[in-house]
């Protein structure tokens, strides 16, 4: 019988606004479990961005904890983090992650990745990229991206953001979406908004090297254009729903929309990073 669990069950609870979240969750589940039969467990790394996430990154941090009591490879934890006034780099100390830290002066979205990337140790074989705030939604997300990497057509994995406990009505009915879960785990064939976020997505490290994030794209888009140029050259992009996060800002209706008109711009081409942009339209950041 499978240990496979969801993190956090209550948030799938939220029925006023997620009419199919018991569904969703009962598919993400179902396909967690099948990564159970890999026995492909290499070395492996988890890269997190943080700004004042001590709470989530305690979260993550667990996470990756009970991992490692029955995954057989190594996990490696590596935070990038940009300016954080709260004991976020003091959680990521006492775990013994490599902190990179990065100012909000020189940040851009593809900077922090290569930044932690380029830390990565030789011997891993790719590394999940997210977010502070970010959490996994079932229990054994690192196992279940990993094992894909065993196939050398793969070179990227993601998974969808979903609602967290933060989602205003707006993030709970935008992110509350159960399609690409009905369809499991399956190849993508182009590139979109939505695809390879890097709030939850795997990279092989051969692969990386030989092509890094684009930091042009600095206002964000980095994820989607890596996609894009894997796509082309023949790579495989695996979607698969036991790799998704729970991922929202707690935005109202005009920062949603703040929001989303930032995410159709940026997966059109590069945009220069503005820090008084990110402010105006992700207020949570600077709370």
């Amino acid at each position: 019988m499978s240990n496979v669990v969801l993190e956090r069950p209550e948030l799938f609870n939220q029925s006023l606004f997620q009419p199919f979240a018991a569904s969703l969750g009962a598919l993400i589940l179902e396909n967690a479990q099948l990564a159970e039969a890999s026995s492909f467990q290499p070395n492996i790394s988890i890269l997190v961005r943080t700004k004042n996430d001590e709470v989530g990154l305690t979260r993550i941090f667990q996470h990756v904890y009970r991992q490692r009591q029955t995954y057989s490879g190594r996990i490696d934890a590596i935070v990038v983090d940009t300016e954080s006034q709260d004991s976020t780099r003091d959680i990521a100390q006492d775990f013994g992650a490599l902190v990179v830290p990065i100012t909000q002066e020189e940040f851009s979205y593809p900077k922090g990745i290569n930044s932690g990337m380029s830390e990565v140790r030789d011997d891993s074989i790719a590394t999940f990229i997210t977010v502070g705030h970010a959490q996994p939604v079932v229990s054994n997300c690192l196992q279940a991206v990993a094992r894909h990497f065993e196939r050398d057509a793969v070179t990227g994995v993601y998974g969808s953001a979903i609602p967290h406990e933060n989602a205003s009505i707006g993030e709970k009915i935008l992110f509350s979406n159960r399609s690409k879960a009905k369809n499991g785990v399956h190849s993508v064939l182009k590139s979109g908004m939505g695809v390879f976020g890097a709030t939850n997505c795997m990279v092989r490290m051969e692969t990386w090297h030989s092509r890094p994030f684009d930091e042009a794209y600095a206002a964000g888009g980095e994820d989607t254009a890596w996609a894009k140029d894997a796509l082309r050259s023949g790579e495989e992009i695996v979607y698969d729903p036991a790799v998704n996060v729970h991922h929202t800002h707690g935005l109202g209706p005009i920062n949603l929309y703040r929001q989303f008109v930032h995410w159709s711009q940026v997966v059109k081409g590069p945009r220069d990073f503005s820090n008084k942009g990110i402010s105006t339209r992700r207020p949570d950041l600077f709370e």
